[in-house]
């Protein structure tokens, strides 16, 4: 990866999403979408705003992908010690911020999801209603 971030890839995903669940562009700068992010990369905070905040700016202006520099740790990624169970609760109170639990289970997040955490393992909305 070096220390240009292409996120094209997690654009394209989280963009999908908008158009197939009741998640939408802002929801990358809420404190609960931040948090699910934040469960999956073990807290780091520069991966945290490369995933959130700089997804928003690429969004908003696909030309930044090419100027996007990075000074994360490219050798911390992905997280290996990623906690599942930290990762459900995260994802339940995301859920219940008001985009239902359905967006688990959306093709669109799973592939957003598994480009930050590629161990990540699929929870279903049943799982998260489980945290209710």
């Amino acid at each position: 990866l070096g220390e240009k971030a292409d996120l094209s890839s997690l654009v394209n995903s989280f963009h999908a999403l908008t158009k197939s669940s009741k998640v939408r562009f802002h929801h990358l700068s809420t404190k609960e979408f931040k948090a699910v992010i934040s469960s999956a990369v073990g807290g780091n905070e520069e991966f945290v705003t490369l995933f959130t905040d700089d997804v928003r700016k690429v969004w908003t202006s696909p030309k930044q992908i090419a100027n996007l520099t990075t000074r994360v740790k490219w050798s911390e990624f992905p997280y290996s010690k990623v906690k599942e169970e930290e990762i459900l609760f995260a994802l339940a109170n995301f859920a219940r911020s008001g985009v239902g639990f359905e967006f688990v289970e959306n093709p669109h997040f799973e592939n957003f999801f598994r480009l930050i955490a590629p161990d990540y393992t699929n929870f279903n909305k049943d799982d998260l209603i489980k945290c209710w």
